[in-house]
């Protein structure tokens, strides 16, 4: 069995996290010297980590350390061992925190889905912040949860985060088929989650954001509702949409007319560019893809913020309008929202 000093087992216990395979190990070639334990996801949780690994009766090394050399192979698949067992334990209390519900929609007239992560301090009754987060299209109420990084992103939330189902419904009351009532709908699921979570109603402890089609959602909706969010986010969503298709080559999206109809009147109404003056008061980020064909429509709408003398957090980030962005861009928002929350926690 591999001893080091119990310092260095205590870095390590300040860093752990529910990554059990950021570690690897070859009986035949050991451990690459090179590779350091570091993980992801902070795991705050230090007396259960330290509870763990003292019945395993390992010792670990710190962060920052190199792993031992091949000549303490054997000890160190026993370390190996030890660490992915520890790590499933403290995985299976956060996976505790991501639950699933059923909301049953008037506007829909059916139940959708909904996924809930909880943070691991929840603040008391009515108190704690939220923050809804909405899907891009294709995509669902799923996909940040199952992706391992924006998983590990929000188990660090110190805030409730709620990602419901939103179809292919742009999240907005479709003026082109009028059972499609989907802002209705996350009128409802805003509703729900005040029933059931121990959330607060203040705009200065609730906040919106979304991805793609969900960016368009999350700043269209909070401007919609009068000021009822007091963070608003978006990550590469489609912020001067729908529009005629006058944008530089590359740079356009076609207008889905069967949800939005063929009518440029209609499409003005709908489109967050001319809906800024509602965001007034409100704290903003914005995660730009550098080359992503909404990048265009992102920088009229900070055009048209800096003309009504508003201002937005950008943090522009490389590549292109695709998911791998929008994992890299989760922390971010959560890291702004959070920022935010903390600077309103005196808020009713």
């Amino acid at each position: 069995m591999m001893k080091v000093r119990s310092r260095e087992r205590d870095r390590l216990c300040e860093n752990v996290t529910v990554v059990a395979e950021s570690v690897s190990f070859s009986p035949e070639r050991g451990p690459n010297p090179t590779k350091t334990l570091r993980f992801p996801l902070h795991f705050a949780r230090l007396n259960e980590c330290r509870r763990i690994f003292t019945q395993s009766g390992e010792r670990v090394v710190g962060n920052n350390e190199r792993l031992p050399p091949l000549a303490h192979a054997r000890g160190y698949g026993s370390f190996v061992r030890s660490l992915a067992l520890a790590a499933t334990a403290i995985a299976a209390c956060a996976t505790e925190r991501i639950t699933f519900a059923e909301i049953e929609s008037t506007a829909l007239g059916r139940t959708l889905p909904v996924a809930v992560v909880a943070p691991e301090k929840p603040a008391p009754t009515g108190r704690a912040p939220v923050l809804f987060f909405l899907h891009g299209r294709g995509r669902t109420h799923r996909s940040l949860v199952d992706s391992p990084a924006a998983r590990a992103a929000l188990l660090t939330a110190p805030f409730y985060v709620v990602l419901p189902q939103g179809e292919d419904g742009w999240y907005i009351d479709s003026p082109a088929r009028p059972a499609d009532r989907y802002a209705t709908y996350l009128g409802e699921v805003i509703a729900w989650a005040e029933k059931t979570l121990p959330v607060s109603r203040a705009p200065a402890r609730t906040g919106i954001t979304g991805w793609s089609m969900g960016g368009y959602g999350a700043v269209h909706y909070a401007e919609a509702s009068g000021g009822r969010f007091g963070f608003v986010s978006s990550i590469i969503g489609l912020l001067d949409y729908p529009r005629a298709e006058t944008l530089p080559e590359g740079r356009n999206y076609k207008v889905a007319t069967a949800r939005f109809t063929d009518d440029p009147a209609t499409w003005t109404r709908l489109n967050p560019l001319h809906g800024i003056e509602s965001l007034r008061g409100a704290t903003l980020t914005l995660m730009l893809a550098t080359r992503g064909f909404e990048l265009t429509m992102n920088e009229n709408f900070l055009a048209a913020l800096a003309e009504k003398q508003l201002s937005a957090r950008v943090h522009r980030l490389e590549g292109g309008h695709e998911f791998p962005l929008v994992e890299r861009a989760v922390p971010l928002v959560l890291a702004d929202a959070a920022e935010f929350f903390q600077k309103s926690s005196t808020a009713p």
